[in-house]
C-alpha cells in the first residue's frame, strides 16, 4: 500500500539549509531515497522537523518526479505563511551566528583556511551517502606526462614519505642494507672521503632483481587483461615483490611492489629520458645552472638528484617527494603501455632497499587514466559510446565489491556507485543530455566498465545465463504487479511518451523469456503472470487518449497541472541554453501531456529544430 504521510528530519542546520537552497525555497522538497519501505501515493501528508522551529505540517504535497535513484520530488501544493516566515527566520538566525563567529576569529571566509566543522560535516554527508564504501581521498588528476609540477605549486608537506629519509628511487641508488636495519641515505654505506656533510657515495640507479632460484607466482601477456587483473589482485592482497615486463626487443622493465603498490621502477638498459634529471630538463621547471650544480655534487659525492637538489637547497624535502610522484607515475604509465612484451611477478621477503615513496595505488591509477583519456575525447565520441550501448543496465560488478571501497572516489562517482549498487539503470536514464556535466558522467560510466568496475546488461540483474537469479527476478516482479499502476508494471513514469512505452514493451518481454527460467513450475507460472500483467498495461497505456483517461483517474488535476508547468519550464529553460537533448526530453513528455496545446507543439518544434552541440 502506498504510503500517505511522512516527515523529513531537517533540524540539522546543515541539513535544512542545503534542502533550502535545493528545492525548499521553491516550494518543493525531495524525499530520498530509501525513506519509505513501500512508495508514496502521488499525494502525501509531509511533517517537517526544523531547526528551532521543531515540527511543521502536515503539508500537501504532489509528485511530480520519481528519479532513477529512487528520491521522489515533490510540490508543496500549500506552505503556510507561518511556516515560510519561520523559515526564514531560521536563515536569518544562521546569518547571525555566521557574522558573529567571522567576528571572533572561530570561522573564516572560504579561501582562507577551510573550516574544521565544515570539513567535519562534509566528511560525515560522504559517509551517509556513500553506506558501505567508504570516502577516500580524492586523487588529483594526473598531468600530461612527461611534464612535471611546478615546483613553486608545491605545497609542503604534499607527497609522504613512507619512512623517515631513507633511499629513494631516482637516479642512482643505495646499496643493500643490513639485516634489521632501516636504510637512511646518510648512513647507507661507510664513506670515501671526508666530506663534513657526511653524504657517502652509492651506485647510479635501483637495482635489477637477482630472482636466481625464484619462480613467478603470476604472468601472463602485456596488453590483455591479465594484467588488470594481477595488480588488483596484488592491490588487494598486500603484495610485496617485483613486477618484470620483457619485451621482444630484450628490454627490460622492473617494478618494486610494497603493501600491493609500486614504490620503485627500473630497466635494463636503463632508460635515460626517465631519470629525474633528463625529465626535469626537459620540462625546463628549474634553472640548468642549479641543475648544473646538483649534478656537480651528485657526481662528487655520489647522491641522488633529488638529494643533491635539497641539500643545495633549490627544492625542499617535500617537494622532492613531490617530483619523484610524478616521474613514478609516468613510469608506471610507460610500463603498463608495454606491447608485444610478457610479464611476471614474483614475491619477496624484502625489496632491495627502503624506498622513499608511499606505495601508488594501482586500481586508482589505472580507473583515473582511463577516466583522463575518456574525459579528452570529442563530445560526439563520447555520446556515441552512451548511444550505442543506451538500452543497456549498469551494474556495479560483483567481483569488485572488495575492490571498490579501496579506490579515491569524487563525491559524484560515490553516489553513482552507491545509486547503480541499489538498482541499476538503464544508461539513457543516467546520461539524458549533452551538457558538461552529461559528458563528465558519461565519460565517468565508460572508464568504470573499461576497467571493469561496472557491467552492462540487458537485464537490471545479473541474470543472463543464471536461471536463479532470473528466477528472483520474476517471484520479486510477480509480488508487485497486482498492486501497481498500468505505469508501474511497465516501469515508466507517469507521463511518458509513445516511444518509451514502445521500447520498454519490447525490453520486459525479453527480460522475462521463459527460456531463461529455471525448470521450476511454480515460477513458470509466476513469469507467465508477470507476462499476462506486461501485455495487460500495455494494451492500457499504449493509446494516447486511454493514457490521457488513466492519468486523469489515477492523479489530482492540480498535480498533473504542476507537472504541465514544471515540465514546459524545464523545456523552455533547456531551449534557452541550446541544450537539445534536454530541451526535446522535457516537451516530449509534456507534448504526451498536453497534446492539443499549441504553445507546447510550437516550442518543441523548437527544439527538435536545434543543431546538437
Amino acid at each position: 500500500m502506498a504510503v500517505r504521510q511522512t516527515t523529513l528530519d531537517l533540524k540539522r542546520v546543515s541539513d535544512f539549509v542545503e534542502a533550502w537552497r535545493g528545492s525548499l525555497s521553491q516550494q518543493a522538497v525531495v524525499i530520498p531515497a530509501g525513506h519509505e519501505d513501500a512508495d508514496l501515493a502521488p499525494e502525501f501528508k509531509l511533517d517537517l522537523v526544523l531547526p528551532a522551529l521543531g515540527r511543521v505540517g502536515p503539508l500537501t504535497c504532489q509528485i511530480i518526479q520519481r528519479m532513477p535513484d529512487g528520491s521522489v520530488a515533490a510540490r508543496i501544493a500549500d506552505l503556510p505563511s507561518k511556516a515560510a516566515r519561520g523559515m526564514e527566520k531560521v536563515l536569518e538566525l544562521i546569518a547571525e551566528v555566521k557574522e558573529h563567529l567571522l567576528a571572533t576569529g572561530e570561522l573564516v571566509e572560504p579561501g582562507a583556511a577551510p573550516p574544521v566543522a565544515a570539513r567535519v560535516e562534509e566528511e560525515e554527508a560522504a559517509f551517509q551517502a556513500l553506506e558501505d564504501l567508504p570516502e577516500l581521498p580524492e586523487l588529483p588528476e594526473l598531468p600530461e606526462l612527461p611534464d612535471l609540477p611546478d615546483l613553486d605549486q608545491i605545497s609542503a608537506g604534499e607527497g609522504s614519505a613512507a619512512e623517515e629519509p631513507p633511499a629513494a628511487v631516482e637516479e642512482p641508488a643505495a646499496p643493500e642494507p643490513a639485516a634489521e636495519e632501516p636504510l637512511v641515505e646518510d648512513e647507507a654505506a661507510p664513506p670515501e672521503h671526508d666530506d663534513p656533510a657526511g653524504v657517502v657515495r652509492g651506485p647510479r640507479g635501483v637495482p635489477m632483481p637477482d630472482l636466481g632460484g625464484l619462480s613467478p607466482t603470476l604472468q601472463g601477456v602485456m596488453g590483455d587483461t591479465s594484467v588488470r587483473e594481477a595488480l588488483y589482485e596484488l592491490s588487494l592482497s598486500r603484495a610485496q615483490g617485483v613486477f618484470v615486463v620483457t619485451a621482444l626487443s630484450g628490454q627490460q622493465r622492473a617494478m618494486y611492489l610494497r603493501d600491493g603498490g609500486p614504490v620503485g621502477f627500473t630497466a635494463e638498459p636503463p632508460l635515460e629520458d626517465e631519470r629525474l634529471g633528463a625529465l626535469l630538463r626537459a620540462s625546463a621547471q628549474l634553472p640548468a645552472a642549479q641543475l648544473d650544480q646538483a649534478e656537480a655534487m651528485m657526481s662528487r659525492y655520489g647522491l641522488r638528484l633529488g638529494e643533491a637538489l635539497v641539500r643545495v637547497g633549490v627544492i625542499s624535502h617535500e617537494q622532492r617527494v613531490a617530483l619523484l610522484q610524478r616521474q613514478a607515475e609516468l613510469q608506471l604509465k610507460r610500463l603498463l603501455g608495454t606491447r608485444d612484451a610478457e610479464w611476471t611477478f614474483t614475491p619477496l621477503e624484502r625489496l632491495p632497499e627502503r624506498f622513499l615513496l608511499a606505495p601508488i595505488h594501482t586500481p586508482t591509477f589505472l580507473y583515473r587514466a582511463v577516466l583522463q583519456h575518456a574525459v579528452t575525447r570529442p563530445a560526439q565520441v563520447i555520446l556515441g559510446g552512451v548511444k550505442q550501448r543506451a538500452k543497456l543496465f549498469a551494474i556495479v560488478n560483483p567481483r569488485r565489491y572488495a575492490l571498490i571501497p579501496e579506490l579515491a572516489w569524487s563525491r559524484p562517482e560515490q553516489e553513482l556507485l552507491v545509486t547503480l549498487r541499489r538498482k541499476p539503470e538503464r544508461l539513457e536514464n543516467l546520461v539524458r543530455g549533452a551538457t558538461a556535466g552529461d559528458m563528465r558522467l558519461a565519460a565517468t560510466i565508460l572508464a568504470m566498465v573499461e576497467t571493469d568496475l561496472l557491467l552492462l546488461n540487458k537485464l537490471p540483474g545479473l541474470t543472463q545465463g543464471d536461471p536463479e537469479a532470473q528466477g528472483r527476478r520474476v517471484q520479486e516482479k510477480a509480488g508487485k504487479v497486482g498492486r501497481q499502476s498500468a505505469f508501474d508494471v511497465m516501469e515508466l513514469h507517469w507521463i511518458c511518451t509513445q516511444e518509451a512505452i514502445e521500447a520498454r514493451f519490447k525490453s520486459l518481454l525479453e527480460e522475462f523469456d521463459p527460456g531463461a527460467l529455471p525448470d521450476e513450475p511454480s515460477i513458470r507460472a509466476e513469469n507467465e503472470a508477470v507476462v499476462n500483467a506486461v501485455k495487460a498495461a500495455y494494451a492500457a497505456i499504449k493509446d494516447p487518449a486511454a493514457r490521457q483517461a488513466l492519468r486523469a483517474q489515477l492523479f489530482d488535476p492540480e498535480l498533473i497541472d504542476g507537472a504541465r508547468a514544471l515540465l514546459l519550464s524545464r523545456g523552455k529553460e533547456a531551449l534557452a541554453a541550446n541544450d537539445k537533448l534536454m530541451a526535446v526530453e522535457h516537451l516530449s513528455r509534456l507534448a504526451d501531456l498536453s497534446p492539443e496545446d499549441p504553445e507546447v507543439q510550437d516550442t518543441l518544434k523548437a527544439a527538435l529544430a536545434l543543431k546538437l552541440k
